[in-house]
């Protein structure tokens, strides 16, 4: 078989055996490009949107990291907190003992609290208080005696609009959240509020 391809190969040409060294040059950089320098380049690519994406995730990783300690040390300020609470704290009587100090306890229509789970034995405690005809030192007095760091008791939302019947006076919607230890997995939710 080899004798007659060279054979045949001494027969051709100059210019014959030009073209079809040329042919096989071709042939073999077809073959080296599509086997080892593609797959190369493909490999490549795939390595770099692979890096650029692992690079997305690192840095939301490290943004969700510096969420989370900013949450744990927001847990560990909230615990500090809880343990020098009493353990009796009632958010409920701690508010209407904080309306009676400031004097407004008569302006409140309306104690509505709740409570919902935030994590394993901790749940957030909020009481939602309407005011009515307060003066607007009354309310600043009230929001002042309320919150407390201490007590780890915050404002959460207030929405003040002056009164229909008379505008020297305020009505007003505040809500006071607090976090506490869970008693129970299930406990019943707390006495429904106060309506005058």
């Amino acid at each position: 078989m080899r004798s007659k391809l060279f054979e045949i190969w001494k027969r051709l040409g100059k210019k014959e055996r030009h073209y079809i060294s040329a042919g096989a040059a071709l042939l073999v950089a077809f073959i080296v490009i599509q086997s080892a320098v593609l797959p190369f380049f493909d490999a490549r690519g795939k390595m770099q949107r692979s890096l650029k994406s692992n690079e997305k995730v690192l840095k939301e990783m490290v943004v969700l990291g510096s969420e989370y300690q900013a949450l744990r040390k927001n847990v560990e300020q909230i615990q500090a907190g809880l343990s020098r609470r009493a353990p009796d704290f009632s958010l409920f009587s701690y508010l209407e003992k904080k309306a009676g100090e400031s004097r407004i306890k008569s302006n409140i229509k309306q104690m509505h609290p709740s409570r919902s789970p935030v994590s394993g034995n901790i749940e957030e405690t909020s009481v939602e208080i309407k005011l009515e005809k307060i003066t607007l030192n009354q309310l600043v007095h009230f929001l002042h005696a309320a919150e407390s760091p201490e007590q780890v008791v915050r404002v959460r939302r207030i929405s003040i609009r002056k009164s229909v019947e008379n505008p020297a006076y305020l009505s007003a919607v505040v809500q006071l959240v607090t976090y506490q230890q869970a008693t129970e997995a299930n406990a019943p939710a707390p006495r429904e509020g106060i309506v005058r």
